[in-house]
Parts: C-alpha cells; structure tokens; sequence
C-alpha cells in the first residue's frame, strides 16, 4: 500500500512543478511585456515633446523673422473694410506687412502663416531645397512642395 502512495506523491509533485513552472513564466512574460510597454509610451512621449519643441522653435524664428521682413516690405496703410479684405490682399501682395492691419488674433495669424508658407514654398522650389518644404505646417502644400522639388531636381539632372 505505501508503495501506492508513493507513486501518488511523486505524480502530485510533478504536477505541482508543472504548475509551479508555468506560473513562474507566465508571470515573468507579463512583467516583460509590461516594461515593453512602459518603454515604448515613454519613447512615445519623447518624440511628441521633440516635435512640439521643434514646431515652436520654427514659429519663434518666423515670428523674429517677422520683424525683419516687414522692414523689407512697404509700410501700408490700413483702410480695409474688413478683416478678410486685408488677409486677402496679403496673400495676393504676399506682402507680410498687410498682416499687420487684422485686427482678429486667429485671421492675424493665419495670415503670417499662409505667408511664411508661400514664403518657404517658393524658396524651396527655387533652391531645389526638400528641407524647407518640411517647414510649411500645411502638410498638404508640403508634400505638394516636396514633389515639385524632386521633379524640378530630376529634371535639371536630366538635361545635365
């Protein structure tokens, strides 16, 4: 009878290690991917503030490059009946300066962007610079920018 027991115990055992074992991988796959996880939300987090350092570094130099070019431009008289009228003319001029007579914040800014925009456009595709379309904020005028500018470097590599 004891003889019984014994192979009983020993298939207990073997059955509790088995159990054992399982629970220890189980709960060392749950803590790695756990710190997985942890890792990559912390990566996440990284390449957003990276990103939003990068877009207010580039609005701070348009906003002192603002300065600058409005010395270049003529200064103007703002007689526009409305807002609109003096965003509007801006865009047509592309004349910064214009900007300055809106008197609503979100059209001012709007403005000088869509200015800084058609700025960053026009340099790029004239210096076949990709670079400076990557600073446009409107992501469909960029990669508009980005393709014209490898046409335009494709081409003149072309007749070369």
């Amino acid at each position: 009878m004891e003889q019984a027991n014994i192979g009983s115990n020993s298939s207990n055992n073997t059955k509790k290690n088995i159990l054992l074992w399982f629970l220890v991988v189980f709960a060392a796959l749950t803590v790695v991917l756990f710190s997985i996880s942890c890792v990559k939300k912390f990566v996440e987090k990284d390449k957003i503030t990276e990103q939003n350092q990068k877009q207010e570094s580039v609005q701070k130099d348009q906003k002192s490059g603002l300065t600058a070019l409005s010395d270049l431009f003529p200064k103007v008289e703002c007689s526009f009946k409305n807002d609109e009228e003096a965003y509007n003319k801006s865009i047509e001029n592309l004349n910064i300066n214009i900007c300055k007579c809106i008197k609503e914040a979100n059209i001012k800014e709007k403005c000088e962007k869509t200015y800084f925009s058609s700025s960053l456009y026009t340099q790029a595709i004239r210096d076949r610079d990709i670079k400076k379309c990557d600073l446009i904020n409107n992501q469909t005028i960029a990669s508009a920018c980005k393709k014209i500018v490898e046409s335009k470097i494709k081409f003149l590599e072309g007749k070369e």
